[in-house]
């Protein structure tokens, strides 16, 4: 709350966006922030959080583009440290960004210049901001490399040659290089591991404090989808849905008491505390039609082994699995003698930090990499090992599926979903969609999408829209294994529980088996049977997924679990 007779960092009323002649996408939204206060704004996506956000900079033009042409943004009042910005222009619009308040963005690779190095990037916004000459410019960058965690040397570094823990650092010391009171960070964490998450967030709350440069401390308007984030740091939290304000208020109140139902429906999808079998997602069981029940719990599911038997072997058995790679010239081990065992119709969790070896792993166990040493095996058959080549697992590749994180990038942007499943079904022999219709119509059914979708472009459909094609992708060769490859963690918390839950029903249903690799312990916890912890390359922890999380053993477990951000109300 502000002092009396102090003005709020930024104070607007009334703020509408509109793209061209359609629909408001923001409608009526009243803000304020005080210096040092953390104000947060939560909502799924189109919700209209990053469109608030880049209208407080005057840059509602420069995000996806709008479906009706350019921004056309009204507000009653909009004043950033006093100073009305109603009508500013161009030039008085640069000098707002980077000298009264920073942005922070969530990906860092595509924000800073791959051509800069680091300090480029440092020296350019003090060149522009502050009086300061060369050599007091790069003292100063620095020293702000120093306030964000880094050393000196990642001032000669490129974004490339970063992890995205530093280059998130990095892109964190360009916004508050000029020293704003206001710093904007938009989704600053998604998709980070929970130890480098959680270090990112402890440099915003610092830069909170109270110093010498800002007496009342740098006020931060966090845009996040993740609530767990959102709990630990708000003070007030602003819930947007279809472009307005649904619920506004303390942090403790709007987490621990939602009076809006939407909010509700927020709070119940987190995984966090909810144990294994518990559904995510509150939904009206679907009418049965004429044809047939209802498509998200007993629709024909694809391929089921007919005997519905468990077969006595594991569904997938690495022993002793070594990948090396080289690293500046020098040999590194991603993968270091890696053994775990997938029980038929059970989920086995995979969890650690970027470079812990998740995704080799995974890629070992799919046949797309070849070992050093070590073998996976298949239901009692040798899959990938000393002597094996991809013809020998060709006539068994069906049996293993893969959802990734972004589907998009592992589509062919040429075809249309219809033509990417008759693909997956037939092996790469077909894409004519309609001479499979049926197939497709089925697998479309299977994750609850109607099939008015084969016709449509991936990119024309939503995050979660996507994500269900992908899995029904996986599924069309008819999989009795998948791996799931932090499946959900670019996902709103929503959207995200409707698809963990879809792959509860799948694997109730079909009896498949999961290696679920992702960096969110709660999502994690919630899905898995069993926990493997790497740590180097190496599983440095394993055992029931409940008996880790309630009493881990080694240390870098109770660190990672520590880390992990939990909803508080």
């Amino acid at each position: 709350m502000n002092a009396p007779g102090t003005e709020p960092l930024v104070d607007v009323a009334g703020l509408t966006v509109r793209f061209g002649a359609g629909e408001p996408v923001v409608r009526g939204l009243d803000l304020r922030v005080a210096a040092g206060e953390c104000v947060a704004i939560v909502g799924e996506s189109g919700s209209g959080k990053s469109v608030t956000a880049r209208a407080l900079l005057g840059l509602a033009d420069s995000g996806a583009a709008g479906p009706g042409g350019r921004a056309r943004v009204h507000t009653d009042r909009l004043r950033i440290r006093g100073r009305d910005l109603r009508g500013a222009t161009a030039a008085e619009w640069r000098r707002v960004r980077g000298g009264e308040v920073g942005l922070v963005l969530q990906d860092a690779l595509v924000s800073l210049d791959p051509l800069r190095t680091v300090g480029r990037h440092l020296d350019d916004v003090l060149r522009l901001h502050t009086d300061l000459g060369p050599a007091n410019r790069a003292l100063r960058a620095r020293e702000l490399l120093a306030d964000v965690g880094l050393s000196p040397a990642t001032a000669d570094q490129r974004a490339e040659q970063l992890s995205g823990g530093m280059r998130q650092r990095a892109l964190i010391a360009t916004a508050i290089a000029a020293g704003p009171g206001l710093l904007i960070a938009d989704e600053p964490t998604t998709a980070l591991d929970a130890t480098v998450a959680a270090r990112v967030m402890d440099l915003l709350a610092r830069l909170r404090r109270p110093s010498a440069t800002r007496p009342g401390g740098t006020g931060l308007l966090l845009i996040s989808h993740d609530l767990a984030v959102v709990s630990s740091v708000a003070d007030r939290i602003l819930v947007m849905r279809d472009g307005e304000v649904v619920e506004s208020g303390p942090a403790a109140q709007v987490l621990g008491s939602p009076q809006h139902e939407y909010t509700r429906l927020l709070l119940a999808a987190v995984p966090a505390g909810k144990p294994r079998g518990t559904r995510l997602t509150v939904t009206e069981p679907a009418p049965q039609s004429p044809s047939g029940p209802s498509p998200m719990r007993s629709a024909p599911a694809p391929s089921v082994p007919s005997s519905g038997r468990m077969p006595p072997a594991p569904a997938l058995s690495a022993r002793g699995l070594t990948k090396t790679f080289l690293r500046d010239g020098a040999p590194f081990a991603a993968v270091d003698g890696v053994g775990f065992e997938l029980p038929a119709g059970r989920t086995v969790g995979l969890v650690g930090e970027s470079g812990s070896g998740k995704t080799t792993t995974a890629r070992l166990v799919l046949g797309l990499a070849e070992p050093d040493a070590g073998e996976v095996s298949l239901f009692g058959e040798r899959w990938v090992g000393p002597g094996l080549r991809e013809r020998d697992r060709r006539p068994r590749r069906a049996q293993l599926g893969a959802v990734y994180q972004d589907p998009l990038s592992s589509f062919d942007p040429r075809a249309d979903v219809g033509a990417l499943l008759a693909d997956a079904a037939t092996g790469g022999r077909s894409r004519n969609a309609r001479r499979h219709r049926e197939r497709i119509r089925e697998l479309l059914d299977v994750v609850g999408l109607p099939e008015g979708v084969a016709a449509r472009h991936p990119r024309a459909l939503s995050g979660g829209q996507r994500q269900r094609v992908a899995i029904a992708r996986a599924l069309a060769p008819g999989p009795r294994v998948i791996v799931c490859d932090e499946p959900v963690s670019a996902l709103d918390v929503s959207v995200q529980a409707q698809i963990l839950d879809l792959l509860d029903d799948l694997q109730e249903r079909l009896g498949l088996s999961y290696l679920f690799i992702s960096h969110d312990l709660a999502v994690v916890r919630h899905v898995s049977d069993h926990l493997l912890v790497m740590q180097g390359g190496r599983i440095v922890e394993s055992g029931p997924a409940e008996d880790v999380f309630a009493d881990p053993r080694q240390e870098y477990t109770r660190q990672l679990l520590a880390a992990s951000p939990t909803l508080e109300g």
